[in-house]
């Protein structure tokens, strides 16, 4: 999850991990990962997520200024259209959970369609079923994609996980300031997820003594390990550097029962070992500082709007690596 500081000292972001499918509001604070970084302020950002001077008129401010115009510039035919198709969904709230799916509505669509206090916007694709339908959510068809006439539809292919950022860009549309990024088969263990949006939290950092460290290993599975982290540092021990208090961008959570792994574990450890996965509950939040990475997934992270320009999604990757590539260059570009 990210985090940013204090106001009035050099905010910060962390990235965090968060256990139970959706954790529950008793054990979530106690499940969180974070990774601190430390931008610079420069007029045109909030308080709480500020990049350099250079950097704002730059790739950083570019993509989230140009991201954050074509969510401006949709049809506006097509929005009333919408709100008025899905006027029983959509509730007064500006916390959006998106989601992509190519399946009929399953038992966790439902449930996540059935989350209190947030809305719901499904993208499809073309292999999705003709008519799909959940109640409590806005689905998005092809159809409706291209009505909608954001810029960057014509540059995302279908049949592609990226054309959830369609999603994104519907969300911002109609107002967000809060952003779940999930998957179909996820089911929430509380009836809304936890998030931190304005409130300060009190996370253990690890030093930077290392370039990438293993999270999970902190909450109590030291034999597993993030997808996308590099494999020298899977068995890396962790090294702590004392606590410090920070408000939550970006809040990564993890999942019990079947979380996030590359390959490599699926294929050479025992079904058991990676399935019916249980994270610690006692384990504190932890924070990493800059010049130390974490893989952060779209499987359970919730953003806030300052840290919507993180949303892209590269096209030209594999699609279990975009939201991995995603999270690398996004730290990167925080700690300018």
């Amino acid at each position: 999850m990210t985090f940013a500081g204090h106001e009035g000292e050099r905010s910060g972001t962390s990235f965090g991990m968060t256990a139970n499918r959706w954790p529950r509001a008793s054990a979530c604070v106690a499940m969180l990962l974070c990774t601190l970084l430390q931008p610079r302020p420069v007029a045109g950002f909030g308080a709480a997520n500020e990049l350099d001077h250079d950097l704002a008129f730059g790739t950083g401010t570019s993509t989230h200024r140009d991201f954050m115009s074509d969510a401006s510039s949709s049809h506006h035919a097509a929005m009333r259209v919408l709100r008025e198709e899905h006027k029983d969904s959509i509730i007064d709230s500006s916390s959006w959970i998106v989601i992509t799916s190519v399946n009929p509505p399953t038992r966790q669509m439902q449930q996540l369609c059935a989350t209190e206090g947030w809305n719901k916007v499904v993208v499809g694709d073309l292999k999705t079923p003709a008519g799909w339908h959940a109640a409590g959510c806005v689905y998005l068809s092809v159809e409706h994609q291209a009505a909608l006439q954001f810029n960057v539809h014509d540059f995302i292919p279908f049949n592609r996980y990226e054309r959830k950022m369609l999603g994104y860009l519907f969300a911002v549309a109609m107002g967000a300031q809060s952003i779940l990024d999930t998957d179909d088969d996820n089911i929430p263990a509380a009836p809304r997820p936890l998030t931190f949006p304005d409130s300060n939290v009190c996370v253990t950092m690890l030093r930077n003594t290392s370039i990438a460290w293993n999270s999970y290993a902190h909450f109590g599975t030291p034999h597993l390990y993030n997808r996308g982290l590099p494999l020298q540092h899977t068995q890396t021990p962790l090294e702590y550097a004392g606590s410090r208090t920070v408000r939550p961008l970006i809040q990564q959570g993890v999942v019990h029962c079947d979380p996030d792994l590359d390959a490599i574990q699926r294929l050479t450890l025992p079904t058991r070992t990676t399935r019916d996965v249980r994270f610690s509950e006692a384990s504190q939040l932890l924070g990493f500082p800059p010049g130390s990475y974490t893989p952060v997934n779209s499987q359970n992270t919730v953003l806030l709007r300052d840290a919507f320009w993180s949303l892209p999604l590269p096209v030209t990757t594999l699609w279990r690596e975009d939201d991995i590539f995603r999270s690398y260059w996004t730290q990167r570009l925080l700690w300018e």
